[in-house]
Parts: C-alpha cells; structure tokens; sequence
C-alpha cells in the first residue's frame, strides 16, 4: 500500500512526534516518543457500524481521518474501527454467517486493508 500510494498521491510529511500539544495526553493523544511517524489508534464498537463506502446494504469495516489530530500530535494520524479483526482481514479470512445478527461474523476478505488504503489516501492528500 504505501509505495503504491505515496507514489500516486504523495509522500506523508514528517512528523516526529516532537511538537506535541501539551495537556492532550491524558485524552489519549499522546503519541510521543521513539517509532514511526504515522500512528493509528483503534477503536472497537460492534452495536453502530457506518461504512467509508456508499454501499448501506451491509455493515463494513470503518475508520475515520482528521488532520486536527495531525496537528494535535505531530504524528500523522488514521483512527481505524478494531472490530471483529479475523473475520475482516487477509485473503482468505473465517467465515461464520449466523442467522442471528448480532453473532454473525461473515467473511469479508481484506475488509480493513481496505480502510488503511482508503484513510491512508485521505492523510496524502491532506
């Protein structure tokens, strides 16, 4: 993703982590410290599911981009939905349909690859 990416779009800023706002850490943001320059929090919510697509016909796997937390954290920053992971990642993930929807967990192949590529086109552009 990210040669693909970086070369269509552009190449993220650099953004060591240095500059962070201060008083922002005990609301999670602290970012700070050794390691790369892009960070991706997670959530994890399975009751509300939203889509980064126009499709509304099923729950997809989600995530969001907002430069305020760029600037915030001088790190840059894609906040990527934690939910149901196995069933949502790589080529070939398990596949547990269930009539019951709230213990239904199909499989949707490469599902969160998808939402990195997409938030991650989002951070280029920006």
């Amino acid at each position: 993703m990210y040669p693909t990416e970086t070369k269509t779009f552009s190449t993220p800023k650099d953004r060591p982590g240095a500059a962070t706002i201060p008083g922002i850490a005990p609301l999670g943001l602290d970012f700070a410290g050794d390691g790369g320059h892009t960070v991706t929090p997670w959530w994890t919510t399975s009751a509300t599911r939203t889509s980064t697509s126009s499709r509304k016909t099923r729950p997809t796997s989600r995530g969001f981009y907002a430069p305020i937390f760029n600037q915030l954290t001088d790190r840059n920053v894609m906040t990527i939905d934690a939910f149901d992971w196995i069933h949502r990642t790589g080529a070939d993930p398990k596949n547990e349909p269930n009539e019951d929807l709230c213990k239904s967990r199909p499989a949707r192949p490469r599902a969160y690859e998808g939402v990195f590529a997409h938030e991650w086109q989002h951070l280029l552009e920006q």
